[in-house]
């Protein structure tokens, strides 16, 4: 499975593992697709192996399917790259669910996926 980057650079396209897809399989439909949607947002420019923060509110969760996920998420998305492949793809590899305390120490070490696409910044890790 493929998913397009949103933001301009080298790295355009990210390929989801199959682990991926069933540690992702384990949470509410819901959930799942709120993560894959955040990661179609993320604007990170991504050049080497490295680990992002991810955090899923309720709020962000469509009204009719607010029951499965009551509670914020947070999650910590493991990203591989190629240098070597022409197509200069990012594969995101797995993905765990970490407590609140792990997901500040990544947001302090600004590990941490990035929504400001409306300003179209692109943060640089």
């Amino acid at each position: 499975m493929d998913l397009i980057l949103r933001f301009i650079g080298d790295n355009n396209k990210l390929d989801i593992s199959t682990r991926f897809i069933y540690e992702l399989e384990r949470y509410p439909f819901a959930l799942g697709k709120a993560v894959l949607g955040e990661l179609e947002k993320m604007t990170n420019n991504i050049t080497n192996d490295t680990s992002l923060g991810i955090v899923i509110h309720p709020d962000i969760i469509p009204i009719h399917a607010r029951h499965e996920v009551r509670h914020p998420y947070y999650f910590e998305a493991y990203f591989k790259t190629f240098y070597w492949s022409r197509a200069d793809t990012i594969e995101v590899v797995n993905i765990n669910r970490i407590s609140l305390d792990m997901y500040l120490d990544l947001v302090l070490d600004k590990q941490v996926l990035t929504k400001i696409l409306e300003r179209k910044v692109r943060n640089v890790l």
